[in-house]
């Protein structure tokens, strides 16, 4: 059996001279593919258009495919990081010893969307079509050796096309970037500030004591002071320009990130390592040496950042070798299984708790230390809105909320959780509500994009008329409304445990938390989420166990006690 990733060009004519008479087809045909589709018709040769969710199918241990996929693609991103190690050697111009960890948790990083994009394709193949003699035609890998992938595939590959085009554009936009950058320098002032500053990456809109999602999350007005701040994607600043003028606070675009030639580090490649991964290396040196600059202007002596997978926090963790900075990377997601995208070589890692140690280090690829504070991003400020409607829905016969955490959507077919399941899973909550009027269920999705309107359902729309199933969102991307805020005016709360950071969240509010496994996720903390009780199967499963219930009192949240520590002080663990 022969499958082909794309249908292009090249894969046509591997096809025309393989002399199949059939094949299966794995991406969705688009307008360019389907000229070469009605092509392959004169040839007599007949193509089948694979039609699935990637996120629906499931792997020979009943868990989800897409999740196997993502655990082989972890493994196999740390283990290729190995292999370039050892076919480069790193010149040390200065005093300290280097961690060649710091690159190895680098390099999987970006590694790690590849291996998923190629495992992805092998693994339907194998799984769908087990004990047949089969080969894919799929495009060649940017990054990962082609005999590396061929080693760990249980089917034959065939690769086309080259990188070359790639290549020169990426080589073009990065020596670009550094002639900027040399400009750039010529003209920033290189005077030092005569105090100690605190430097952070924005991840949320900037602000402070408010009830919405922020940052930075772990200060307030009182401790908001001698901060620089690179918001690089350009969040809104909800900040007065007198605020940030009396609390001495930097706030920094992408044009202040430089990118300089590394004075103290160089690396010297064998000449058979793919170019693709000598810049992505270079990147780092001169994103290094940039940040270096800016460590020192601004007297930097700790750097506070939550989302490791961001460049910057790879690089300044790098300039420790000629800085002297202390690094805290605080724990954002409630995942539980290692990542490359998640792991960090900071000097602190502050974790919900002991519990999630393991998922945030691999074999001896991991933070220096780990600190367990708890989950630090609830807000002691209420939402006033949210606590009026807690009232009404009340005086209209409602005895209990629920709150309905979703978990993205795709609608890509290589996805997690697709379109139709999605509204399935809502129709499943309508029904609830049309059929318990003493209920009410809010729903919080992650993203404002993924509102329940996108649904063309009857029944979705005749629940939202009764007032008792409720969306709440704001803003325009990540939804402001928090699940601390929705969990505070719910007895109950289902999350998705793939994504169950909203469900700990709610949780800590003091909302009883379901868990849902539709897809037989098994994590590193199985044992925790099955001994709780509070681990079902869907959703459908967790409202028949809050309908048998008296009270909420007929549960316990010592799951979510398990899960994070309480009344630990962030500030004070930060020396702030």
């Amino acid at each position: 059996m022969l499958f082909i990733d794309k249908l292009n060009i090249l894969s046509f004519i591997k096809v025309i001279t393989s002399r199949h008479k059939k094949v299966h087809i794995l991406s969705k045909l688009d307008d360019t593919s389907f000229v070469y589709f009605h092509l392959l018709k004169i040839f007599k040769v007949k193509v089948v258009e694979e039609t699935f969710f990637y996120g629906d199918l499931r792997s020979f241990k009943s868990e989800s495919l897409f999740i196997h996929t993502r655990k082989s693609s972890v493994k196999l991103s740390f283990e290729y990081s190995n292999f370039i190690l050892d076919n480069m050697s790193i010149i040390n111009n200065t005093n300290s010893v280097i961690d060649n960890n710091i690159f190895k948790s680098y390099i999987s990083k970006i590694l790690m969307d590849e291996f998923e994009y190629f495992l992805r394709r092998i693994d339907y193949v194998s799984n769908e079509y087990p004990n047949s003699n089969y080969q894919l035609i799929i495009k060649s890998p940017k990054l990962i050796g082609k005999n590396f992938l061929r080693k760990n595939s249980k089917i034959k590959l065939k690769f086309t096309g080259n990188n070359l085009h790639l290549l020169i554009k990426e080589t073009f936009k990065f020596r670009t970037k550094i002639l900027i950058s040399l400009i750039r320098n010529l003209f920033i002032s290189k005077r030092k500030l005569n105090y100690k500053t605190n430097l952070s990456i924005a991840t949320d809109q900037i602000k402070t004591d408010c009830p919405e999602r922020h940052f930075p999350h772990w200060l307030n007005s009182t401790t908001f002071k001698n901060q620089v701040i690179i918001n690089n994607l350009n969040y809104k600043i909800g900040l007065s320009k007198e605020f940030i003028r009396k609390n001495n606070i930097s706030i920094l675009g992408e044009k202040d990130i430089l990118h300089l030639p590394n004075k103290y580090l160089k690396i010297k490649f064998n000449n058979n390592l793919n170019p693709h991964l000598k810049i992505c290396f270079n990147q780092l040196l001169y994103l290094s040496q940039g940040l270096i600059c800016l460590l020192n202007k601004y007297n930097c002596d700790k750097f506070i950042f939550s989302e490791p997978q961001d460049p910057i926090s790879d690089a300044i963790i790098l300039s420790k070798t000629v800085v002297d900075i202390e690094t805290f990377c605080i724990q954002y997601s409630n995942m539980c299984m290692p990542t490359p995208v998640m792991i960090t070589c900071a000097d602190n890692f502050l974790c919900f708790s002991k519990e999630h140690e393991k998922a945030f280090r691999w074999n001896n690829i991991g933070p220096k230390k780990f600190i367990s504070t708890g989950y630090t991003f609830l807000t002691r400020y209420k939402n006033q809105d949210l606590i009026y409607l807690k009232e009404k829905l009340y005086k209209k016969g409602v005895e209990n909320i629920i709150a309905y955490f979703d978990e993205s959507m795709q609608y890509d077919k290589w996805g997690y959780k697709s379109f139709q399941t999605c509204k399935l899973e809502y129709e499943i909550l309508a029904d609830f509500i049309l059929k318990n009027e003493n209920y009410s269920i809010i729903l919080k999705p992650q993203f404002v994009r993924n509102t329940i309107s996108i649904f063309n359902s009857n029944k979705i729309d005749q629940a939202l008329k009764t007032g008792r199933l409720i969306e709440l969102k704001s803003g325009t991307h990540r939804n402001l409304i928090t699940p601390q805020q929705v969990g505070s005016i719910s007895e109950f709360s289902i999350s998705d445990l793939v994504g169950g950071t909203a469900g700990l969240e709610s949780g800590l509010a003091g909302s009883i938390v379901f868990f849902i496994n539709p897809v037989n996720y098994i994590s590193m903390l199985e044992d925790i989420y099955s001994q709780s009780g509070m681990l079902v199967d869907d959703t459908t499963s967790a409202l028949n166990l809050i309908l048998e219930a008296d009270s909420k009192d007929d549960f316990s949240n010592s799951l979510i006690n398990k899960l994070s520590l309480k009344d630990v002080s962030i500030e004070k663990i930060l020396g702030l």
